[in-house]
């Protein structure tokens, strides 16, 4: 009779520590699993905030060389038409910078605070160069920097699910796209030589 005890109380145990033992290794291989999963949802969204911290980088890049471009033509010898062109520009694309800032630092973001374009190159094709030909050259420069903005945040409207970037993207994007024009017609009337 002790023996058939002892059997079953060694049964017993055993049946219970195997049962705790695969209760541990099943919660482990649930854990890891969804640890997994996590981590893949996780990667995915760090990509997605790095497409869309790039992209409002390269935004913000382009927007302060048009602002530099705009300063350039203000200080020349040009017609009043311009400078106007030129100044409201510059006023447009800094308060979109302010609003690039202000979402950068929401999110983390460091964005570029000074132009790409270098200053003694200009200031040097300004010196060889007063006639409509440096106006028009930076006009075209100009229209393909606000053209690029308009690009990378359409890009960043349609890859981002975050409401902030997509409004921004939609406000930005309406203000230049009217300064587009403007810079176009503008242009088109120097090299026709309508302007006023």
């Amino acid at each position: 009779m002790k023996s058939t005890n002892n059997i079953k109380a060694v049964l017993t145990t055993t049946l219970v520590l195997s049962f705790i033992l695969v209760s541990l290794v099943s919660c482990d291989w649930i854990i890891s699993k969804k640890d997994k999963s996590k981590i893949g949802v996780n990667q995915t969204r760090i990509n997605i905030n790095k497409d869309e911290a790039k992209l409002l980088v390269l935004a913000s890049q382009s927007n302060l060389d048009v602002i530099k471009l705009c300063q350039f033509i203000k200080d020349t010898e040009t017609k009043n038409d311009i400078k106007y062109l030129a100044n409201e520009l510059k006023k447009t694309h800094v308060k979109i910078f302010n609003d690039y800032k202000e979402l950068a630092q929401e999110k983390l973001i460091s964005i570029p605070h000074h132009s790409n374009i270098d200053t003694e190159i200009v200031n040097n094709t300004l010196n060889k160069n007063i006639n409509g030909e440096f106006i028009e050259e930076n006009l075209e420069l100009i229209t393909e920097k606000i053209n690029k903005q308009i690009e990378l945040l359409n890009k960043l409207s349609e890859t981002t699910n975050n409401k902030e970037f997509r409004d921004l993207s939609k406000k930005a994007n309406s203000i230049l796209k009217s300064k587009l024009v403007k810079t176009e017609d503008i242009l088109n009337k120097l090299k026709t030589n309508k302007i006023s």
